[in-house]
């Protein structure tokens, strides 16, 4: 699988960025301008790259847990609950989200030792 993150991805996770909206959360060109300016061409080389990585990893994470198809059951919440203490009057659906999260980690750790003892993982970035 070849997976890439297009200089579209991330200009857009650019202006996701907090650092670079204005008071209302919009995106705000001159600040972003401001910032950037000050930034050695080297450095912000460098930034565009680890956020290259880091959307490249987060899309592989994305690709190998939808293919796992994970449910958090009543179970699962159940033992989520009392492994945490959290309170039964806690909302089910946050800590459904908690748990998901978990398996979804669980998954991908699980996939990508796995497939590392199978082969060699190269990264192209």
């Amino acid at each position: 699988r070849h997976i890439r993150v297009t200089d579209q991805e991330i200009l857009a996770a650019i202006k996701n960025n907090p650092s670079f909206r204005n008071e209302t959360g919009v995106f705000d060109e001159n600040r972003f301008q401001q910032i950037v300016t000050r930034i050695p061409e080297t450095q912000w080389l460098e930034i565009e790259g680890n956020l290259r990585k880091s959307l490249t990893l987060q899309k592989l994470r994305n690709l190998v847990v939808s293919e796992a198809q994970i449910n958090v059951t009543g179970q699962d919440l159940t033992d989520f609950r009392k492994a945490q203490k959290v309170s039964e009057k806690a909302n089910d659906d946050a800590l459904r989200q908690m748990v998901l999260s978990q398996k979804a980690s669980a998954a991908f750790e699980t996939w990508y030792q796995k497939t590392r003892a199978k082969v060699k993982v190269k990264t192209y970035i």
